[in-house]
């Protein structure tokens, strides 16, 4: 942990001095400088300029900030169709990245997943020779995970689960450990801790073809069991207006399940038959022109159905921040109308909740799958499974691991 907490410091804070390194750890001025020394000695963090004084009295003070490129993680995320495949350094930034795509249509791709995730990671691997070392590799799913044999189970939107995939079992026997898997929802919300907005108390919130929720407090991810934070079939009450109804689960037969009105697949359909828009690409920019009322008026529908859902787990948890992630929420009036239905709906956004776009962007499903990894060597999250710590990412990067 005496690693992890400084490193996580310095995630937080950039480049810092070692004088604010100790006020900020509450750790004593003499311990700092012996962990700063064995990071440097692993190459893990580097000394990266001075800082003066306001007054500009006394000596400069060396600034400390991690060395990005010391160490990566594989980053695979495993979807409905597709495979994205990346290298994410030890920042969370996304330095590498390829998509495998299937031809398959419903049910999807779940007999050749292995062999695209397989495919997509040594890609990544035999690009090129990477300056750093290799600390493990991490896994997103949009299917559910079973911690227990570490499968997946990849998902259809119209079948749902169907069949479970042992990728942990495969990825182990090519390309050892560390394996962290887990589904975008809390993979994400662990990556928007360690790299993005940074809130101790928050949830996550994803809207793309299935809707999935997290919940980080106090700065740990707070789960259940197998189909935890899958929120896709709460039940949405508001009333009809340009679209007059929702679509159909395909699941559960209902037209009042809040994937019915917000999932990404949903909402090009409704304002395809309103309006000839037919890709997400078009529709984003018909919505920032504010050229086409009906385009405006669907996301105005769904994003009242989707905080009409958000009020009670706001009301129950009193988060600072609401977190949305999606494609669909790059439109800004979706957050905005969000934020101001859990205004006047919510007791406790009433009282300071902000709601807002993830910080990780477009890339947050492999930044997710890496945080799952860069979370356990720094032992944050004391919800997962006990592991080696962030020492074993210092005696990987002590190895000068070279791979081509």
């Amino acid at each position: 942990m005496k690693h992890g907490a400084l490193i996580d410091t310095l995630l937080e804070h950039g480049p810092t001095s070692r004088i604010e390194l100790s006020r900020l750890t509450s750790a004593r001025q003499p311990t700092i400088t012996r962990w700063i020394n064995e990071l440097i000695e692993a190459g893990l963090v580097v000394e990266v300029g001075q800082e003066h004084d306001n007054n500009g009295m006394g000596r400069p003070r060396s600034l400390i900030d991690l060395n990005a490129d010391a160490g990566y993680v594989v980053a695979l995320h495993i979807g409905e169709r597709q495979v994205k495949a990346g290298l994410v350094n030890l920042k969370g930034k996304v330095v590498y990245q390829e998509i495998f795509r299937s031809e398959a249509a419903d049910p999807p791709f779940a007999a050749h997943v292995l062999e695209e995730a397989i495919k997509a990671t040594r890609a990544v691997l035999s690009r090129r020779t990477w300056p750093g070392s290799l600390l493990g590799v991490g896994v997103s799913t949009a299917g559910i995970f079973d911690p227990g044999s570490g499968a997946i189970g990849i998902h259809s939107f119209t079948k749902g689960c169907v069949g479970l995939v042992p990728v942990r079992e495969l990825l182990a026997r090519n390309f050892g450990e560390p394996i962290e898997i887990d589904t975008d929802n809390w993979a994400i919300a662990i990556a928007e801790r360690l790299f993005g907005s940074r809130f101790n108390n928050f949830i996550l919130i994803i809207v793309d073809e299935g809707i999935g929720a997290a919940a980080v407090l106090n700065g740990r991810v707070f789960k259940g069991k197998g189909y935890a934070g899958e929120i896709g079939h709460l039940p949405v009450h508001i009333v009809p207006g340009v679209a007059q109804t929702a679509f159909v689960c395909p699941f559960c037969g209902q037209r009042s399940c809040l994937s019915c009105w917000v999932c990404t697949k949903n909402i090009l359909a409704k304002i395809r038959q309103a309006t000839g828009i037919g890709t997400l690409e078009e529709v984003l920019v018909a919505a920032a022109d504010r050229k086409q009322p009906l385009v405006e008026a669907i996301f105005a529908e769904t994003a009242e159905a989707l905080a009409s859902v958000c009020v009670p787990i706001v009301d129950m948890l009193h988060p600072d921040a609401v977190v949305l992630v999606g494609p669909i929420i790059s439109e800004p009036d979706v957050v905005r109308r969000v934020q101001d239905y859990l205004q006047v709906h919510s007791f406790a956004a009433s009282r300071g909740i902000k709601v807002m776009a993830s910080e990780l962007g477009a890339d947050s499903e492999l930044i997710g799958a890496a945080g799952l990894v860069f979370n356990k060597l720094l032992g944050a999250d004391l919800e997962l499974q006990a592991g080696r710590g962030w020492a074993h990412a210092v005696n990987k990067v002590k190895e000068v691991k070279r791979w081509a």
